[in-house]
């Protein structure tokens, strides 16, 4: 073999390229079968004779070669020299790569500009990758080097999208449902992202069609339709289509409401590291919808927290929350178990105290009702003297000489008269009335009997006062 290269290139010092093309073209195509065949060592000896010959494919996959270290130590400069000799050769496709390199910084200082002349001239030359990669420079935007341009962006989309370019489809659906660069044209947006659902391997398409009929964006409203592409992208294992029939099931929106099924949906969408499945899972199981973990919930939403959903902080500071209030509280529980549980003899020597308890009170209620009975008669016999001193005094004074006392008041000789007849009449001892000291004990007596009898507690409070003893911790729960 090494003398069969050696020859081969001795021979290809001597071959015109110009007149030799042929010749050129079959060293190009013995190298491209050996590539093909995965025999990379043998493949570069041909593709470098062909190169050196200015062959621009050659010199395209030796760059290649380069770049992905196929028979060749991995080598990004060298990889874009080979790609700068193939574009000045007319390598659209390498054209296209030296933009990649400049874009994402490979074997050079990265430069969005830069990429974006690259990808210019690809474009230009009919390569659809070029167009697809130059629309999205505009529609991104990046920084100082590049301007946001929408119209520009809806330019190159569309024209990979009618080279039939699956993602320049999808991105060009994307532009009409929001309105970037055109009018909104929901209509347009459907037809596109139905061209392209079932060629689109992310499943992106499906998920946006879903979307449209869940919210009716330029379709009449259908929960059944949009489960259906929803269910078409999770078959291509799209991330937000997962979180979507989540929600759809959590819901019960088309389909009946299945908080199981709307966990399995929400966890196939986190563990593809989609926040707001990440979000929705944790709210599940904060909820306890169908089943309360606060330390799963923590998980999940700390993950949304982190992948920056601006939602997560605020559930994650609730579950945070919720957890440590539950901590607390089986701490509380498991003391108090521990300190409370009572003997057989112990709950008979508490049932005693409270029948003790209740015959008192039942007793002090009788000497009660006695009393105030006690009272009344009091009362009633008080009434009975008022009405016969008065009687006395109406009496007393029916006579003509009382009449002038009450008209004559100030008369000294007139009282003095009055108060001799009075006299003569056995009147002179009769005072005001007072109330008899016995009815004033007795009355005392009841209110203090009663104010006893109502302090006492029934059997609830008196076992929650026997056996909850508050401590220290009960204090601070």
């Amino acid at each position: 073999m090494k003398k069969i290269v050696k020859k081969i290139k001795v021979k290809s010092e001597k071959l015109d390229k110009k007149e030799d093309k042929a010749k050129i073209e079959n060293l190009y195509r013995t190298g491209l079968n050996y590539y093909r065949n995965g025999e990379y060592k043998n493949a570069l000896i041909f593709f470098d004779i062909a190169a050196e010959c200015e062959h621009k494919d050659a010199q395209y996959v030796l760059g290649a070669m380069y770049m992905h270290g196929k028979g060749v130590p991995k080598n990004d400069e060298t990889a874009l020299g080979w790609y700068m000799k193939a574009a000045e050769n007319g390598s659209v496709n390498a054209r296209r790569n030296i933009g990649v390199c400049y874009r994402d910084g490979i074997g050079t200082k990265q430069s969005y500009r830069e990429a974006l002349v690259w990808f210019t001239r690809g474009a230009e030359n009919g390569d659809v990758d070029s167009q697809y990669n130059t629309a999205v420079l505009y529609n991104v935007g990046y920084q100082d080097e590049i301007e946001k341009d929408y119209k520009m962006a809806y330019l190159w989309f569309k024209i990979a999208a009618e080279n039939d370019h699956v993602p320049a489809q999808y991105a060009l659906g994307l532009l009409y449902h929001e309105g970037h660069g055109i009018s909104q044209d929901y209509s347009k947006a459907l037809t596109w992202f139905t061209r392209v659902a079932d060629r689109d391997k992310t499943g992106g398409a499906y998920n946006n069609i879903g979307h449209m009929y869940e919210k009716g964006l330029g379709v009449v409203p259908d929960y059944k339709k949009a489960m259906g592409f929803y269910l078409k992208a999770s078959y291509k294992g799209n991330s937000t289509a997962n979180d979507n029939i989540g929600q759809l099931f959590e819901n019960g929106l088309g389909v009946l409401k299945d908080d199981t099924e709307a966990i399995e949906y929400y966890k196939k969408s986190a563990e593809k590291g989609n926040k707001s499945g990440q979000l929705h899972l944790g709210i599940m199981y904060l909820n306890g919808s169908p089943m309360y973990d606060l330390d799963i919930a923590i998980q999940w939403l700390q993950k949304a927290q982190e992948a920056g959903h601006p939602d997560a902080k605020t559930y994650l500071n609730q579950a945070k929350k919720a957890r440590s209030t539950h901590q607390l509280f089986t701490k509380f529980q498991r003391d108090r178990e521990d300190s409370v549980t009572l003997s057989k003899e112990e709950f008979e020597d508490l049932r005693r105290q409270y029948q003790l308890a209740q015959e008192k009170a039942e007793q002090a209620e009788r000497e009660t009702r006695e009393k105030e009975e006690k009272m009344v008669i009091l009362l009633a016999q008080l009434e009975i003297q008022k009405s016969q001193m008065q009687n006395i005094i109406d009496m007393a004074c029916d006579s003509d000489d009382c009449i002038s006392f009450i008209s004559s008041k100030n008369d000294p000789s007139i009282k003095t008269r009055s108060s001799s007849l009075l006299m003569e009449d056995g009147l002179s001892s009769i005072e005001k009335p007072s109330i008899p000291n016995e009815l004033i004990k007795a009355s005392n007596e009841a209110n203090q009997d009663y104010s006893e009898y109502h302090t006492y507690p029934t059997l609830d409070t008196l076992t929650t006062t026997m056996i909850h003893k508050p401590n220290e911790k009960d204090d601070a729960f």
